[in-house]
């Protein structure tokens, strides 16, 4: 195998090793998000501000949710760059739009998890 060809596979892997780091981040903030919020709520025993920490936790479930189909459109995005190399096929890579896709979810999902975080903020600020 040539520097090049060695070069372009460690590329790749490095790739693939920061978008995982990527989708479990993703889920990681979101699901410890709405277990802090659970928590929360299991020790109040008023009601006031739980329509905002409600839509917090729904936005944050949402991002878990779309974190997860990032993770299934990664995995075809791989599979589609798989196959084009072993068919040496010339041209942009098959995976391509799958992989923007997937980051795409991974950044709405992140912002799912701040507006979440916003909600809950106004939720705390009924609280005072």
């Amino acid at each position: 195998m040539e520097f090049k060809e060695e070069a372009q596979l460690e590329q790749f892997r490095s790739v693939i090793a920061i978008g995982a780091s990527a989708l479990k981040s993703a889920i990681l903030i979101n699901g410890g998000g709405v277990i802090a919020l659970l928590a929360f709520l299991g020790n109040q025993k008023d009601q006031q501000g739980l329509a905002w920490f409600v839509s917090s936790m729904f936005l944050m479930c949402g991002g878990i949710a779309l974190a997860a189909f990032g993770n299934v459109f990664a995995y075809i995005a791989q599979i589609k760059h798989l196959n084009q190399l072993k068919s040496e096929r010339p041209g942009e890579p098959a995976g391509t739009p799958w992989g923007y896709a997937a980051v795409t979810l991974i950044v709405i999902s992140v912002f799912a998890f701040i507006g979440g975080v916003i909600l809950a903020s106004f939720g705390f600020l009924e609280k005072i």
